[in-house]
């Protein structure tokens, strides 16, 4: 599947309202989980490892959320083709930034470190319209070379 098949498929979807955007994430969240279940014994380990106290029914439980979580960052992602400004910063807060202000002005420059928590495709969008200093991400490409063009793609769109 090219780039171009991608963006086709994918820019109707970028257009729907988040209510609907959220329908599709718990829809495909329940196809994940319990018709195509897409890395089910790692995440299953996973689980078992982080959470040894759990019994098996809270794990799946926990699993169930994993998947919809992975498909609303998922959806949300795809919104990048169309979401506006005003929309990214009423979603998005940064807080504490004033380390960034402090520094931008050195010639050194900052390191930030962020975890996988919540949309961070979101957080290369806003970090460029609030910090005063350029934003560069470090990520591990995906397998798929389309998709990695496209996910490439999407990263650069400027809100």
């Amino acid at each position: 599947m090219s780039k171009i098949l991608l963006y086709i498929l994918f820019y109707p979807l970028s257009v729907l309202p988040f209510f609907i955007i959220y329908r599709f994430a718990d829809f495909f969240g329940f196809i994940l989980n319990y018709l195509i279940p897409y890395r089910k014994k790692v995440i299953e380990q996973n689980l078992k490892q982080a959470f040894p106290e759990k019994s098996k029914k809270e794990l799946a439980k926990i699993r169930a959320t994993f998947y919809r979580n992975y498909c609303e960052i998922f959806f949300e992602g795809i919104k990048i083709l169309t979401i506006r400004e005003k929309t990214v910063r009423k979603r998005i807060k940064v807080i504490n930034d004033e380390a960034f202000q402090l520094y931008s002005t050195e010639p050194k420059g900052v390191i930030s470190l962020s975890g996988h928590r919540g949309n961070f495709e979101y957080l290369g969008q806003i970090a460029g319209l609030v910090l005063p200093l350029p934003v560069t991400g470090v990520y591990r490409p995906f397998k798929s070379k389309a998709f990695e063009s496209y996910r490439s793609f999407l990263r650069k769109c400027k809100v």
